[in-house]
């Protein structure tokens, strides 16, 4: 029986506008840019078995030199990413042609681990469709106007986050018939599609890099991780 072939695509075509003009993609922390440290989980997960990566035009040839200067072998597309992340998103989907499984993961969340990566891609092949998250423990308040309006229980509120793996069939008939309604990730495109998604619980590491504050986060957690 042939392995079971995992296909990830890596979007970091964004245009960084809470960075104050940094590309959080080549921001060296703990001594590589970002996006080396998240392609570097994927490389050395055992259940990944090729990486799609979707970035801006113009960053393409400084992602080809980094892949090769660090033996990414499992690398095998570097394609430049569409005006919105779903674009990106659908880009790096006609590219993984022969996948049965798509993890999709934000490049910017360069904290994650190949044993998380591998327990994902477990759940994913028992359920179709898994996302990882983190349990709400914050109390969750609607604000409108600079006012309270709504206290949220928050028992069963999870925060999201990445990689979100898909059974490649089902990623592929979700975005065939998305029709650009307002979403923030790819399990809202797949359970707006009618399929059933999964929580698979991680611990609350696995952050977005989103502001200058978040790399020195990230540092720290990457020093105490790896």
């Amino acid at each position: 029986m042939s392995k079971i072939q995992i296909t990830v695509i890596i979007v970091a075509a964004g245009d960084s506008t809470r960075m104050g003009g940094i590309n959080k993609q080549l921001f060296e922390i703990d001594g590589k840019p970002v996006i080396a440290h998240t392609i570097a989980a994927f490389e050395k997960a055992d259940k990944i078995s090729s990486i799609i990566i979707v970035i801006k035009k113009e960053t393409i040839p400084q992602l080809q030199t980094l892949c090769r200067d660090y033996g990414f072998s499992k690398v095998t597309y570097i394609i430049e990413g569409g005006k919105e992340r779903c674009d990106s998103v659908m880009r790096g989907i006609s590219h993984a042609k022969d996948a049965d499984y798509i993890a999709i993961h934000d490049g910017a969340r360069a904290c994650i681990t190949p044993k998380q990566i591998d327990l994902l891609c477990h759940g994913a092949i028992i359920r179709g469709a898994v996302v990882p998250g983190c349990i709400v423990t914050d109390t969750v308040k609607r604000i409108v106007d600079g006012k309270i309006v709504e206290n949220i229980q928050r028992a069963g509120l999870f925060t999201v986050q990445t990689p979100q793996i898909f059974k490649a069939d089902i990623l592929k008939d979700a975005y065939s018939r998305f029709t650009g309604e307002n979403v923030t990730d790819d399990s809202s495109v797949v359970a707006n599609a009618g399929y059933d998604v999964y929580i698979i619980e991680m611990p609350d590491t696995n952050i977005k890099i989103t502001t200058p504050d978040d790399l020195q986060k990230a540092e720290r957690i990457i020093k105490s991780t790896r």
